[in-house]
């Protein structure tokens, strides 16, 4: 068989043969197709330190936020919401949490009346809402004070399940790409079944008719398996299987006269690429002559790579080795699109890029009372941010956790049985639809949600103009902060960090920057987010932990809260350092050694401004050494006297720079003199180069505390309007401290305890990294470790160690 092979790039198409025709229906594709809209889109992980909690207690949580194109941590998101619904979709409690570089920690008190059941948590940001996906993980919670409810409602939850009784040996087929294709070569998945349970057996395909053994096949413990066979033109198959003694003929499904069928050469696929055939028989080359198909690499409405190539009827099989860097991380699709942008096929694939962090763990010491292991990254020279479940081995609070792994690169894509060694095995039987959605649907697209909005009206007994600004500040949340009153008297404080719950402060300062007597009608605006929403929950229930603590209660084993001893876990915000400010003399050389133009420029603090009301550009007048000028443009000029014009540039006009930053002089109308907090001047302009050989005016603008610290105001004869909030963030901790639970035997401390949990773990590399865990009582722990660093690579492993 003749075979074209093709070179891919991402987007702009560049082949082999490299027709600027192929380059134009690849540009025109990507300009024309609605479903690739490539927008920036978020996945995210929640680890929890376990599954199953008893009401109570602490969830204790760690969120990722990464980016689906990337994997890279999230760079737009500070809002997260994670909520709780019990099983009915109702909101039991929510919480917003900041997020710092794609991660951040938290922890929920579970009431201690909370029903026994399970209970979902759903992390989400408002602009992921424009998707509708959510993140959704499943818990337990047992009550242990109402036992009989659990056994009654455990009985009638599982009596309304509906079966599907099958009977009888059954063979679904999935055909590669969806497509079963005459007179060329396929590769024919499938599940078998016996009475609705997958077995493991074998057969043989068989050609009707003539009766000739085409092939063998074997089906593993899961009941799937594959096969490889030339389906003839007018041939129709059966598969024949031999199972406790009796024997069953499957027919195959009838071919397609017509087609493309993707299949991917697995063995020849690496970690530099991923090889794939186009396989086409003659009818279908003809019907096609010297039409365009394009080859696209995408997942979830993103495109990735577009590879053109143009049908030939002498050729029935085209290759496609896609590098590495153009396809994703994990799930992919391949789709053919014609030029009319209809879909030819489509087919699944698993792609895994070797991202993982490997971990080497060994015990560093160990006594009777503690084990000290060391991890560390032998082959990865970045930190990463991880967290750590610390449990007993047999313990059976943590079942079916999910990991980094599966959460961001299979589950928001595919539903799978993550546990399956062959993942594309997997893929092909659960036979995905396309993520090519409906072009006609249109995404609103929400805005970013960022901190939250303290917004209100100044209430007072004289005119307030826009020249007044209102001061907020906030000790507890490290927040001082000024903005302009605006029309209506309205004030607004948006993208704020404030925990809740926690005091501000407000006061009004007049157009001198004094504190004036005020009054404030506060609106505290609550994010959009719809955090009443009752979400759609799919949930078939399965074997947990509720029908072992039954049993166990009701014979030798008891367990015991301590009742009003319960302590919480012991949260702490972030500690912010203060900014140190440099005293300088009022006129005088400064000297810093690290500031451009040290000891050439002095420094201008006045007490007392001299032109209440005035400008920066009128309060520059007032010094000897300055002369300001305003042009016929109506634009601000400032000048040192004792400099002439420099002939270079043409002006005597000096380098003006507020807060470090270059800026035109005409800023010097539009800012208020009380604003300032110093000038320097540096006649010579040293250090400025050829920018400062008109001198320069470096201009230091106040910070809001300087208001509060200036010398004209008396804060304690002014009244300051104090308020708490009725929302905002919810600080997390470090700090993981165990719910008093008491196990009255040796058995349920190993089945139903938490040892530990380090919610941010940061992984050196080429170094230590030390974790001690006290040994107590138990004779085996389980370690679960997720995480990632900066550039995406994640951690993801479960260890098992055993005490000496």
């Amino acid at each position: 068989m003749k075979y074209l092979y093709l070179t891919v790039i991402c987007f702009i198409c560049s082949t082999g043969f490299a027709q600027e025709e192929l380059i134009k229906e690849a540009t025109t594709f990507l300009e024309s197709n609605k479903v690739f809209k490539n927008y920036q889109k978020e996945k995210f992980f929640l680890h929890t330190n376990k599954t199953t909690y008893f009401s109570g207690e602490h969830i204790n949580y760690k969120a990722y936020i990464v980016d689906d194109y990337s994997d890279e941590p999230s760079d737009i998101t500070t809002n997260l919401h994670f909520s709780m619904y019990d099983y009915n979709g109702d909101l039991v409690s929510h919480q917003l949490v900041f997020v710092e570089s794609g991660t951040v920690n938290g922890s929920l008190k579970l009431e201690k009346d909370l029903k026994s059941g399970t209970y979902f948590l759903v992390i989400d940001t408002y602009y992921n809402t424009s998707f509708n996906k959510k993140n959704i993980s499943e818990i337990q919670v047992v009550n242990l004070l109402d036992k009989k409810t659990i056994a009654t409602d455990e009985i009638e939850l599982v009596d309304h399940i509906p079966v599907e009784e099958r009977k009888g040996l059954q063979v679904a087929f999935f055909p590669e790409s969806d497509v079963l294709l005459s007179k060329v070569n396929n590769t024919l998945y499938y599940k078998i079944s016996l009475d609705g349970l997958p077995i493991d057996t074998k057969g043989e395909l068989i050609k009707s008719g003539e009766g000739d053994v085409v092939g063998e096949f074997v089906s593993g413990k899961d009941g799937m398996g594959f096969i490889n066979f030339n389906y003839d033109l007018d041939g129709e198959y059966y598969f024949k299987i031999r199972h406790n003694q009796e024997t069953y003929k499957i027919n195959v499904p009838i071919a397609q006269k017509e087609g493309f069928v993707i299949h991917h050469d697995s063995k020849k696929s690496n970690s530099k690429e991923a090889s794939f055939t186009v396989k086409i028989n003659k009818d279908t080359a003809v019907k096609n002559d010297n039409d365009i198909v394009l080859a696209v690499i995408h997942r979830n409405n993103s495109c990735r790579a577009v590879i053109p190539f143009k049908i030939n009827k002498y050729l029935n099989n085209y290759l496609l080795n896609i590098k590495s860097e153009n396809l994703f991380n994990g799930i992919n699709v391949i789709s053919l699109f014609n030029k009319k942008n209809e879909v030819l096929s489509s087919r699944y694939f698993f792609y895994d890029k070797n991202k993982n962090i490997e971990l080497k763990i060994d015990k560093f010491k160990e006594t009777k009372d503690s084990l000290t292991l060391d991890l560390k990254m032998p082959n990865n020279f970045i930190k990463a941010n991880t967290s750590v479940s610390i449990l007993p081995e047999q313990n059976v609070v943590n079942t079916n956790s999910k990991t980094i792994y599966t959460a961001f690169l299979i589950s928001p894509y595919v539903s799978i049985d993550n546990k399956l060694k062959d993942i594309d095995l997997a893929l092909q039987i659960a036979s995905p639809k396309s993520d090519i959605s409906n072009i006609n649907k249109n995404v609103q697209i929400r805005d970013l949600e960022n901190g939250i909005s303290i917004s209100g009206e100044v209430l007072a007994d004289f005119p307030i103009t826009t020249a007044y600004k209102v001061l907020l500040t906030s000790k507890e949340n490290g927040v001082a902060l000024i903005e302009n009153v605006k029309s209506k008297n309205k004030f607004s404080f948006n993208n704020l960090l404030i925990y809740h719950p926690s005091k501000y402060d407000l006061a009004l300062l007049n157009p001198t920057g004094k504190v004036v007597d005020a009054e404030f009608k506060v609106e505290e605006k609550h994010v959009q987010y719809p955090l009443d929403s009752i979400i759609e929950l799919k949930h078939t229930p399965t074997k947990n932990v509720i029908k072992s603590l039954e049993k166990e209660a009701n014979n030798e084993f008891d367990f015991v809260y301590e009742g009003e001893k319960l302590n919480e876990i012991v949260l702490s915000g972030k500690t912010r350092k203060e900014e140190k400010v440099n005293e300088y003399p009022d006129f005088g050389i400064i000297d810093e050694p690290g500031a451009l133009g040290n000891g050439f420029t002095r420094e201008i603090i006045k007490k007392e401004i001299e032109c209440m009301g005035c400008t920066l550009f009128e309060y520059l007048d007032q010094f000897w050494n300055l002369r300001t000028s305003i042009d016929a443009l109506g634009d601000a000029h400032v000048t040192f006297t004792t400099r002439g014009t420099n002939t270079f540039f043409g002006s005597a006009a000096a380098l003006l720079i507020v807060n470090g930053l270059p800026v035109n002089s005409s800023i010097l109308t539009d800012l208020w003199a009380n604003d300032v907090k110093s000038v320097k001047l540096n006649r010579a302009g040293a250090g400025y180069g050829l920018r400062g050989s008109n001198g320069v005016i470096l201009v230091e603008l106040k910070k809001p505390e300087d208001y509060l610290n200036s010398e004209t105001n008396n804060i304690q004869e002014t009244k300051i309007f104090s308020s708490s909030t009725t929302f905002g963030f919810t600080k997390s901790g470090d700090m993981f401290k165990s719910d008093n639970l008491i196990f009255n035997s040796q058995e349920t401390l190993e089945k139903y305890s938490t040892i530990d949990w380090i919610p941010n773990f940061i992984l050196k590399p080429n170094s230590s990294n030390f974790i001690t865990i006290p040994k107590e009582s138990y004779t085996a722990i389980k370690l679960i470790i997720n995480g990632i660093n900066e550039l995406g690579d994640i951690v993801s492993e479960e260890v098992s160690v055993t005490f000496n």
